[in-house]
């Protein structure tokens, strides 16, 4: 929805950027290192709730094991172990709360959903970072996020991933989970800001599968692949720039626009 282009480069051109050599650790390697000891910690704690006291010292041995494990250099480890320090507490918290409400089911649960769409078959594939069964018997899917969430708007207009996922789980099912569908959906933040992180909660979409459809539809027919249709930051730059040549048709374009004339179609 944000970057067309970058679908179609990445996925129908099969392009992808090579990462620079010697590249330092970046968010995607902290992500995994916050990722890792959060999983570690829940599938360890899959059979039972521990209790707050013996939850706090598990999740600190977790946490530095996941440190140690990482390719960090020192100053970035310590960095990582300070993160997961100012999460603890927080994540510990809500963690009893979601205990109380059902029990973790899956990790890493991976699902594929085949439909038909006017040009063809389809085929949707997802994987959720965890999947709870709830007392009710409906499901729980959470997404785990290392840096900000989504706001609630932003998610009902850009963030698909968790009412895609799921549309599989209870059309299809997720690895691990029972085939139903999921009552709650929720993005968890590990950043360790604030309180030590952040839960936002969004709202089931019951059309999402025909929403999907019309959109896949959409770009079957005639919506063109444009670039940065609605970049979250106006300084946002994407690997393909140089492809779709963006640069040069969008400076073109405010040179040819008269004054207080309306963005063009493109």
């Amino acid at each position: 929805i944000r970057d067309p282009y970058a679908i179609y480069a990445r996925h129908v051109l099969k392009l992808r950027p090579l990462d620079p050599l010697g590249a330092a650790a970046d968010a995607r390697d902290r992500g995994e290192v916050l990722h890792l000891a959060v999983e570690r910690f829940v599938k360890e704690t899959m059979e039972g709730w521990p209790g707050r006291a013996a939850a706090g010292p598990l999740f600190d041995r977790i946490a530095a094991e996941a440190v140690s494990a990482s390719v960090g250099a020192p100053a970035q480890a310590l960095a990582w172990e300070m993160r997961l320090a100012r999460l603890r507490d927080w994540f510990l918290g809500e963690e009893e709360a979601r205990r109380a409400e059902g029990r973790p089911t899956a990790l890493e649960a991976s699902g594929v959903l085949e439909f038909v769409t006017k040009g063809g078959d389809f085929t949707l594939r997802g994987r959720a970072d965890r999947v709870d069964a709830l007392e009710d018997g409906a499901l729980a899917i959470y997404d785990y996020k290392s840096g900000a969430t989504p706001s609630k708007e932003q998610a009902r207009i850009f963030q698909k991933q968790l009412p895609l996922l799921a549309l599989i789980a209870e059309h299809a099912g997720l690895e691990g989970a029972p085939r139903a569908a999921a009552r709650k959906l929720a993005y968890i933040s590990l950043s360790g800001a604030g309180e030590g992180g952040k839960t936002v909660e969004i709202e089931p979409e019951a059309d999402a599968l025909a929403r999907l459809v019309a959109l896949i539809e959409a770009f079957e027919t005639d919506r063109p692949y444009i670039p940065r249709a609605y970049p979250e930051e106006s300084g946002f730059a994407s690997d393909y720039d140089h492809l779709s040549r963006f640069g040069e048709w969008s400076d073109k374009v405010a040179r040819d626009a008269p004054p207080g004339a309306p963005e063009p179609e493109r």
